[in-house]
């Protein structure tokens, strides 16, 4: 039912079809399958999805919310654009801030607060507690991640670069890349295919 879900499903599955029809695997039967799993996911979750997506035109309903706390990352990042406010520091409050404003401006004493409220989207979310440095270094070891796996040919790789281009995609609407559950399967996902021998080259398969 999460908005961000299907955004990120409905990416994952324009890049498996891209990547399909560049191998000229796009069949009769793999739009037949992904027909499959977009029915069976609505018959299971349909009116939850449309309650969901309703909200969107109501005034005071959860886009609202996402604004506001968008609007807050986004002007915290501001403040210190480099470096951020620091990490953990979002949900903190009596914060005391110190540094040179709109350079290095960071949290320097706070009440702690060990709650999970984020900003809904992992790269203002970055930017804001990390600066361009903390964004930099978390998206950019996705981004090599999905790098080292561009390429592949066998299912399990090439699952585990969606993987990643549903991640990037999710996201945009909540903090799923400073996640845990989400990221523990993806974590596990890579690091198996990183330790599977490399697959055969097509023209060796059936050989000797």
């Amino acid at each position: 039912k999460s908005r961000g879900s299907w955004l990120g499903l409905t990416v994952g599955l324009a890049t498996l079809a891209w990547m399909a029809r560049r191998d000229r695997r796009l069949t009769g039967r793999a739009w037949m399958t992904i027909g499959l799993v977009l029915a069976c996911h609505m018959i299971a979750l349909g009116p939850a999805v449309t309650s969901r997506m309703g909200l969107l035109l109501k005034e005071s309903g959860t886009h609202t919310w996402r604004w506001e706390k968008w609007t807050r990352a986004a002007e915290e990042w501001t403040w210190s654009p480099i470096v951020g406010s620091g990490l953990g520091r979002y949900n903190d409050e009596e914060r005391v801030w110190s540094g040179v404003k709109q350079v290095a401006y960071v949290v320097t004493s706070g009440k702690k607060i060990n709650r999970a409220d984020h900003a809904h989207e992992s790269y203002l979310h970055f930017l804001a507690e990390g600066g361009l440095v903390g964004l930099a270094v978390t998206v950019g070891f996705w981004v090599w991640v999905a790098w080292r796996l561009k390429g592949a040919r066998d299912p399990l790789r090439r699952a585990a670069f969606l993987g990643v281009v549903f991640l990037f995609s999710i996201s945009l609407t909540e903090h799923y890349m400073g996640g845990g559950a989400m990221l523990v399967l993806l974590a596990t996902l890579v690091g198996a295919v990183w330790h599977l021998p490399d697959p055969p080259e097509p023209d060796k398969i059936g050989g000797s």
